[in-house]
């Protein structure tokens, strides 16, 4: 299972968030994908925790039905962290773009 969005709407989000435009990723490939893509954003965990909000406030917003809130939260909760120094890429392998 998986989800596809639109880059624009990943990026639509992330800049709900705050998040600076050169710390989304659309196309980042973590460990263990060998080569598959799929979304994320850099920062700390306030970060992450500002993100999720956005995707909350959106699907709110949006007046999505409750299978697609389940789909949603599903994917969203599959998030994987890798380290970047003093920041980390968090990633969600089953969410790419179309």
């Amino acid at each position: 299972m998986g989800l596809q969005i639109q880059a624009k709407t990943w990026e639509n989000v992330a800049a709900n968030a705050d998040i600076d435009p050169e710390d989304v990723r659309t196309d980042y490939s973590g460990r263990g994908m060998f080569g598959r893509t799929c979304v994320g954003i850099v920062g700390d965990t306030n970060t992450l925790v500002d993100f999720v909000k956005a995707v909350v406030e959106d699907a709110v917003a949006e007046d999505f039905t409750d299978d697609v809130l389940t789909g949603l939260y599903e994917e969203i909760s599959t998030v994987q962290t890798d380290s970047m120094g003093t920041r980390s890429v968090f990633y969600w392998p089953r969410i790419t773009v179309l």
